[in-house]
């Protein structure tokens, strides 16, 4: 075992975080180059995705299940 240092997993977690990113240009990278060699325009959208709503659209029609099955069982 060998001396746990807090600022090696601070150091880690940066590792991480930048091959990550690296990662993902990469990868939009190699598609532009294969849509321009296709002669197709890349065109760059941005586009907001709201996962909260999802999320809790997600769990609404979760609990809406639950209170439905708990609410026929009384009357039972």
């Amino acid at each position: 075992m060998g001396v746990e240092d807090p600022e090696a997993d601070a150091d880690t977690a940066r590792l991480l975080a930048r091959a990550m990113v690296v990662q993902r240009v990469q990868s939009s990278r190699e598609w532009a180059t294969v849509l321009s060699n296709l002669g197709l325009e890349s065109e760059e959208m941005i586009v907001e995705m709201d996962s909260v709503k999802r999320k809790r659209r997600k769990k609404i029609t979760k609990h809406k299940w639950v209170i439905l099955i708990v609410y026929f069982m009384t009357l039972l």
